[in-house]
């Protein structure tokens, strides 16, 4: 089953992992909010990461336009819910609950990997521009921030965003990834903005924004 992408944009009031990216960042990352019943642990994500997988392996077209549509868009919706959603139910053995955010990060996670195994460039070339929703768009307001986010942080640090997709989901090294990249938080948020999500979905905006600041980059 894949669900709809579920972002609070909301200061939430006890954030539990990992606090260190709290302070000072306006961004609070809490395993505990409403899709925990779906992310809660590492077995869960590691099926999910299977699961992907296999469904870029068998519809890599799919997968590649998949990350060329806008999030929560009629196009993005064709490619789901059609060869996208068929593979998934090829691929997975006990059933998956996504959501549309936590799909294009870890498709954008292992396409990375494959096509951009060595660590980013000391200086890069090109910047990625944001994304541009149609006007009235109904969750542009809920979704462009954390895009915009993991846009901004890619943009002023990809080795960092490198190192965190190479460790393994709910890690040790995972969370020092994290952590490497509180600095960059606060500086990528517009000025009196807080919002909160979980570990895995600011993981996968991450990704997402990693691979598509890759492929602007020059080749050499």
């Amino acid at each position: 089953m894949i669900g709809r992408a579920l972002i609070s944009l909301a200061a939430l009031g006890s954030v539990l992992w990992p606090a260190v990216l709290q302070a000072q960042s306006g961004l609070s990352v809490n395993p505990t909010d409403a899709m925990r019943s779906a992310y809660s642990d590492r077995d869960t994500v590691e099926v999910i990461r299977h699961s992907v997988g296999c469904v870029v392996n068998r519809a890599r077209g799919s997968a590649q336009l998949l990350l060329r549509t806008l999030p929560d868009t009629n196009d993005e919706h064709r490619l789901i819910y059609g060869p996208i959603s068929a593979r998934l139910d090829q691929c997975s053995w006990m059933g998956v609950e996504i959501s549309n955010v936590l799909l294009r990060g870890a498709i954008a996670e292992i396409l990375y990997k494959a096509a951009f195994s060595s660590p980013p460039p000391a200086e890069s070339a090109a910047r990625v521009p944001p994304l541009r929703w149609p006007d009235r768009h109904s969750t542009a307001a809920t979704l462009a921030p954390i895009y915009e986010l993991g846009r901004c942080v890619v943009a002023d640090g990809p080795h960092q965003v490198h190192q965190l997709v190479a460790t393994e989901p709910y890690s040790d090294a995972e969370s020092a990834a994290l952590r490497q990249l509180r600095p960059l938080l606060g500086p990528c948020l517009p000025e009196g903005m807080t919002f909160s999500t979980n570990p895995q979905t600011l993981r996968a905006v991450f990704a997402e924004a990693l691979y598509h600041w890759a492929l602007a980059q020059p080749r050499r």
